[in-house]
């Protein structure tokens, strides 16, 4: 699911970037009590009652609306959550949702009333899907039209988008491998401004390009740097990651 809210970081381009989102993996796995939420059982049972609630209203998933879904108590704990996404460290895990005595769709339904507190949900592809999942379907990776995420194979560290928040939310634990992993874009760019702040201008600039596949009728364009200058002067991740493959996404 995809959202949208606002946050910029209000420093000078070229200039090492002192901001809670400027994180390294090892101090963070040191401080896993900082980004890790367990629901309590208080919170299990308001975000219960809040999706039976939703679904007695007969609505489809995607028109129910946060008047739909009221949390008063965890309502609050997860906007606490997204400001810290939009405005601290950039990411935080939610554990404890209680996926294993759900059916599929009491699952959808939960997590869509949750997201509604995140923002605006914003379509994941361009079939215009609110909801996707990341399941390996049997797809060729090889393949120039395939999404990594319905296969099996690796993915590389990306910047999904164009929205301000991407959650996830795990259905089913993989047998084997099915790792996640994030980095902080903020550090990289300090480092290359530390180590070889000759390739800054690469980084930020408008390097832009056009890939193709010969013979698949597939093509992306290269869009934008890491990093650009957001509208209050900061500096803020770059929410223009790609354009979708062509002629299926």
């Amino acid at each position: 699911m995809a959202a949208s809210a606002q946050a910029g970081l209000g420093q000078v381009l070229g200039q090492p970037i002192d901001h809670p989102s400027a994180w390294y993996a090892e101090d963070m796995r040191q401080r896993q009590h900082e980004w890790v939420y367990t629901l309590s059982e208080q919170d299990v049972a308001e975000l219960e009652a809040a999706t039976a609630a939703a679904a007695a209203t007969g609505k489809a998933v995607e028109d129910v609306t946060i008047d739909d879904f009221p949390l008063p108590t965890l309502g609050p704990k997860l906007r606490a959550l997204l400001r810290e996404v939009t405005h601290g460290r950039g990411f935080q895990l939610l554990s404890g949702v209680p996926v294993e005595r759900w059916t599929q769709e009491q699952a959808i339904l939960a997590y869509w009333g949750m997201g509604r507190y995140w923002g605006e949900v914003r379509p994941i592809n361009k079939q215009g899907h609110l909801l996707g999942h990341i399941k390996d379907i049997g797809l060729d990776p090889n393949a120039p039209t395939t999404r990594l995420y319905a296969t099996s194979a690796p993915q590389p560290i990306h910047n999904d988008g164009p929205a301000d928040v991407v959650t996830l939310l795990c259905l089913n634990q993989a047998k084997e491998g099915g790792a996640s992993t994030w980095s902080s874009s903020i550090t990289v760019y300090n480092e290359i401004l530390r180590r070889r702040p000759d390739l800054l201008e690469v980084q930020i600039g408008a390097v832009g390009g056009r890939l193709e596949w010969p013979g698949a009728g597939a093509w992306c364009e290269i869009m934008g740097g890491g990093l650009e200058v957001g509208r209050r002067g900061g500096i803020i991740p770059d929410r223009r990651p790609y354009v979708p493959l062509n002629p299926t996404d």
